[in-house]
């Protein structure tokens, strides 16, 4: 019996995926959602040079692995109060880095709100054409940029993005980015310095 037990275990645990989700419920009666991403590769990549220092060998790279939480709460009158928390996972130890992480107001009439570290709208509405997305072919290598430097495929931090409702299968972002700086030791200092970004 308990061989089998081991064996059912054994199964069961090379049985998980690369990607899992999981649902609860918070005891105000709200959603939660624990979902997460495993990805690992083995990368090589050859410059095409003489040189073989431009040949790059990289083993076990885990590649946005992520773990996160995100969840809803019913406010009344069709409104909901909306967050989520993702961090990316990684072998190094360079500390915790955030990916998408908000929190916000939803409405099926007027639309979704949320303040917080996201994706920008141009990155929303182009990351379904990335076949290659998580892997060293991402599209984030080749476009995104523009003559002045700026690379508008980010996920931004104090964004403050406003999401349309979907009228037949339309829908409109527009988000705010506004920067912060140190005003005693940044010569750069604007308090009014922000960028904007809608698709």
């Amino acid at each position: 019996m308990q061989k089998k037990l081991l064996s059912l275990a054994i199964a069961g645990a090379l049985a998980i995926p690369g990607a899992a989700m999981a649902d609860v419920q918070s005891k105000s009666g709200g959603d939660v959602t624990i979902y997460g991403k495993f990805h690992a590769s083995w990368d090589y990549v050859d410059a095409g040079t003489s040189n073989s220092d431009d040949s790059d060998d990289n083993t076990a790279v885990f590649r946005n692995s992520r773990l996160g939480f995100k969840g809803s709460e019913d406010l009344g009158n069709g409104l909901k109060g909306i967050w989520q928390v993702e961090t990316h996972l990684d072998t190094g130890d360079d500390g915790v880095h955030l990916r998408n992480t908000y929190v916000g107001l939803q409405s099926d009439n007027f639309g979704k709100i949320f303040f917080g570290k996201h994706d920008t709208p141009y990155k929303t509405a182009t990351a379904k054409l990335d076949i290659f997305s998580d892997t060293i072919a991402d599209y984030n290598n080749i476009i995104g940029y523009h003559d002045s430097g700026s690379n508008f495929n980010e996920r931004e931090p104090q964004l403050v993005t406003y999401e349309t409702p979907n009228f037949n299968g339309f829908k409109a972002q527009i988000a705010r980015e506004s920067y912060q700086y140190d005003e005693d030791n940044d010569a750069t200092y604007d308090e009014a310095t922000s960028t904007w970004n809608a698709i």
